[in-house]
């Protein structure tokens, strides 16, 4: 959430469609391959980055594209319940895996 209140999805991205992160590396964003930058615009302030993380796809958000980003139209409140969701798929022969999840917030305040 940027210091506007603007509710935004860096990554995946138009720029970068790869969601898939490997466990036990730290990664830098953007590097290597990614064909973006991140540009520090005002309104300078409070921004939130909440980063979702498991070992199987995330729920579905409502996201309306943006240009270079993803702006999130799922309400707030609702992001973590709806990153967390129960999905019905098609049942699998194998035996069933747990379902890991993991979310963090790191706050970053921007100025000029």
């Amino acid at each position: 959430r940027d210091a506007a209140k603007n509710t935004l999805q860096l990554l995946p991205n138009p720029y970068r469609q790869d969601h898939y992160f490997q466990g036990g590396v730290i990664y830098e964003i953007p590097s290597g391959k990614d064909r973006f930058e991140l540009e520090v615009n005002p309104p300078f302030g409070e921004e939130n980055i909440i980063v979702y993380a498991s070992v199987s796809e995330l729920g579905d958000l409502k996201l309306k594209d943006e240009g270079s980003v993803f702006a999130v139209q799922t309400r707030s409140k609702d992001i973590g319940v709806k990153t967390r969701s129960v999905k019905i798929k098609a049942a699998s022969d194998g035996a069933g895996q747990a379902a890991e999840f993991s979310e963090v917030k790191a706050v970053v305040k921007t100025r000029k």
